[in-house]
């Protein structure tokens, strides 16, 4: 088969929104993604836990009473030890400048999740009343893993599809995976909002999907047909 017809077999695989490229007369390049949605059913929490003072011992107390404010919470909440990740505490020295005098400085990161959605609310409001300000949160899902297996089993196989169906067309049988390389990005999607009951009075009532995509990048080896 003569470049020409080659080349449009290609642009016809790229319009259909994947990329195939013939790196040269042996190998063949499929891209290919897939798609998965799980609903999003976890929350997790990414605390800093700060404080400063003129003196070390008076920042380190002040941070100890965050920490102690943060534990009663999460007994208060039940949240078991597998949920929870940190770093450990550092302080730092704050040189005086201009006419701003010596400051120690603490920090220490929490991570928390939370396995139902409905404590979102009343966990943050907790951490307000506990002095912890610096925190921002995220949906995750139980389902995470599973969600990408299936999107990442999926990809490969439209690539696989796709390469057999080009190595046929210019006249080539499909040889063995030569290299294979992926990433996934999971985003948060809301759902109909048409569709949404007008008595919820939270907007943290209004259920959320995970959408994780998975991009593969596939070479094969080309073989001359017999």
């Amino acid at each position: 088969m003569n470049l020409i017809k080659q080349a449009a077999v290609i642009a016809i695989f790229t319009v259909s929104a994947l990329f195939a490229q013939i790196d040269n007369k042996n190998q063949i390049t499929i891209s290919a993604s897939a798609e998965e949605t799980v609903p999003a059913d976890i929350v997790v929490f990414n605390l800093t836990l700060k404080a400063d003072a003129a003196e070390p011992k008076t920042a380190f107390e002040l941070h100890r009473q965050q920490e102690k404010n943060l534990l009663q919470l999460i007994q208060r909440f039940e949240i078991p030890d597998s949920n929870i990740n940190y770093s450990l505490m550092r302080i730092s020295r704050r040189a005086a400048y201009n006419n701003n005098p010596e400051r120690f400085d603490t920090y220490q990161t929490v991570q928390i999740k939370l396995n139902s959605i409905k404590q979102y609310n009343d966990f943050q409001i907790r951490l307000l009343d506990g002095g912890i300000y610096n925190f921002g949160s995220n949906f995750s899902s139980t389902k995470i893993d599973d969600a990408k297996k299936i999107a990442l089993n999926n990809a490969l196989k439209k690539a696989q599809t796709d390469a057999e169906q080009i190595a046929s067309q210019i006249g080539r049988e499909l040889g063995e995976v030569l290299n294979v390389n992926y990433h996934t990005s999971p985003n948060v999607q809301t759902q109909d909002m048409m569709r949404m009951d007008a008595a919820k009075s939270s907007i943290t009532e209004i259920p959320q999907q995970l959408s994780v995509q998975v991009q593969v990048n596939v070479v094969y080896d080309l073989k001359i047909s017999k």
